[in-house]
């Protein structure tokens, strides 16, 4: 049995957590820019006056556990955020509305929801998970599926499974590719996310730079949506394996590729913090 001290459990958590708001916030204000940018790093980019909700929701998903305990459900969560959450962004409205026809999950996040349903909005959400289910993947990937069905199915919630299971090894592995590595091995082998990754990190390994790599996985895997997960998570990856576990060249190399920026620049700070 692996065990470790309440001291380096609150640093990693903390470590997440600052990663995540730092990171969120560089990426914040290009979100939606289909497209490759040059932007250098500058001192404002910084601020942690900006909402997040990347960030918010995981907080309001501790709340729900705080209260309800192990045993919460996705309804649990779904009734919390249209209780508590004055927005609804592309999927969010999507499962809001269902939830006000009385279509409650897993429906909630299939329903009239074509669009979005490979979307980034539940990967974005995974750290919590790793946060609480800490060296147990199997824990890890079974309460982030339990949030990710509220507003997506399929592969994106294997996203969120997938960086879950990744997340609560990071408490006692420090490898990026290790961590990588031991989290594919819970996607289902045929599955579209698992090539996915599987090609992120061999173009990462035979070329050694970013703005080739990602040329990759857009004619492969781009999508019309900027938030769309597929493009997103090999930004993701592809920044965490070439950006040298440094928190503001891993951000940078993710918010330069474009697209959902907050989020991709916000899951890579989140695990270089736990690191």
């Amino acid at each position: 049995m692996r065990t470790i001290s309440y001291e380096k459990y609150l640093d990693k958590v903390t470590g997440c957590f600052i990663g995540k708001a730092i990171s969120g916030n560089i990426g914040a204000p290009h979100e939606g820019v289909k497209m490759p940018l040059a932007l250098p790093f500058m001192q404002e980019m910084i601020n942690p006056d900006l909402p997040n909700d990347d960030l918010d929701l995981q907080v309001l998903w501790l709340d729900v556990m705080e209260e309800k305990g192990e045993a919460f459900t996705s309804c649990d969560l779904l009734e919390r955020f249209c209780r508590c959450t004055p927005y609804s962004p592309g999927e969010y409205s999507v499962m809001r509305k269902n939830f006000q026809r009385g279509i409650y999950p897993p429906y909630s996040g299939k329903f009239c929801n074509d669009f979005y349903i490979e979307g980034m909005g539940c990967p974005i959400r995974s750290e919590v998970w790793g946060c609480v289910a800490v060296g147990n993947p199997a824990l890890a990937r079974e309460l982030s599926s339990r949030d990710g069905v509220l507003d997506h199915a399929g592969e994106s919630v294997e996203a969120e499974m997938f960086l879950a299971a990744l997340e609560c090894e990071a408490f006692f592995e420090s490898d990026v590719r290790k961590l990588i590595d031991n989290a594919l091995k819970t996607v289902p082998a045929d599955s579209k996310f698992r090539r996915l990754v599987e090609d992120t990190v061999r173009w990462c390994d035979e070329f050694g730079d970013s703005k080739t790599v990602l040329t990759r996985i857009l004619f492969h895997y781009g999508h019309p949506d900027c938030t769309n997960m597929y493009e997103n998570m090999g930004i993701t990856l592809l920044s965490l394996l070439l950006g040298e576990q440094e928190i503001i060249k891993t951000s940078l190399m993710a918010l330069n590729c474009g697209f959902d920026t907050d989020c991709t620049c916000a899951t890579a700070g989140a695990i270089i913090g736990l690191l």
